[in-house]
């Protein structure tokens, strides 16, 4: 992918891209996704933004009208309530099922008269996937140049990624298991644990604390209110960060009892 982009620069190809995208990307994203959902997809169905974060802009704040009814998972990312405030629409947090996955009664009922329903897959913070029963703007062009070199070129690449965070995970989850009081998520993507503590304090004011033991996690009121008790660890990091954080983890909680 690096050389892929210094290539691009080095041709020039620092003009704007067209606004949906690179017409080459386009197309090959829509095959892999032809071939991974099993559905069929054109070109037409893609559009290239600046990352998660413009995409899920530029849909809310399109779709969302004031008054409008939005349903999100409780707990889920925080942004995109504050995308659906920013809109003038009306959030309607949904709790999620013990295991967290979805808890598809009250979800259901939710659903009624809702103008839209925005979660993600894998989740963050809790890395659930959901399965597919449950379910029944403009980039550089340097960078599309890349990114078309990833889909088409870098399968090798990303399975030896995939493997490495399912390690990371395994050793994450086995570490965390030492520590007195925490009952442990079961991730089934992404790269987050989303445990549960045992303390009678805000997952705020915890956070704040671990702080001063040199660990930094983030609170799970973060992603809703269904989220307090909880904290997101991310296992994003190297075998030897993931080992030295859990212990000071492990450090600060116990100085909190």
């Amino acid at each position: 992918m690096t050389a892929a982009a210094h290539a691009s620069l080095r041709a020039g190809r620092t003009h704007y891209s067209p606004l949906l995208g690179e017409p080459a990307l386009r197309e090959a994203l829509a095959a892999m996704l032809t071939a991974t959902a099993g559905t069929p997809a054109s070109a037409a169905d893609i559009l290239i933004t600046q990352g998660g974060t413009a995409g899920l802009s530029a849909s809310i704040l399109g779709i969302v009208n004031p008054g409008d009814k939005v349903v999100v998972p409780d707990p889920t990312y925080s942004l995109y309530g504050d995308l659906v405030a920013m809109a003038g629409g009306t959030v309607v947090p949904v709790p999620l099922a013990p295991d967290l996955h979805w808890d598809l009664d009250r979800l259901a009922d939710a659903l009624d008269g809702a103008k839209l329903f925005v979660f993600c897959n894998p989740v963050n913070p809790t890395g659930i996937v959901h399965s597919r029963e449950a379910f029944n703007g403009s980039v550089g062009t340097f960078v599309q140049d890349a990114a078309l070199v990833a889909v088409e070129s870098c399968d090798e690449d990303v399975a030896r990624m995939r493997a490495a965070y399912e390690k990371r995970g395994e050793l994450m989850r086995g570490e965390l298991a030492t520590i007195p009081g925490l009952t442990l998520s079961a991730p089934e993507g992404a790269f987050y644990q989303f445990p549960r503590y045992d303390i009678d304090l805000p997952s705020v004011e915890v956070v704040a604390a671990l702080r001063t033991h040199g660990v930094a996690v983030r609170p799970g009121s973060e992603f809703g209110a269904c989220g307090e008790g909880h904290l997101r660890l991310s296992y994003a990091a190297s075998p030897q960060s993931i080992t030295e954080g859990v212990r000071r983890l492990a450090a600060g909680l116990s100085a909190l009892r």
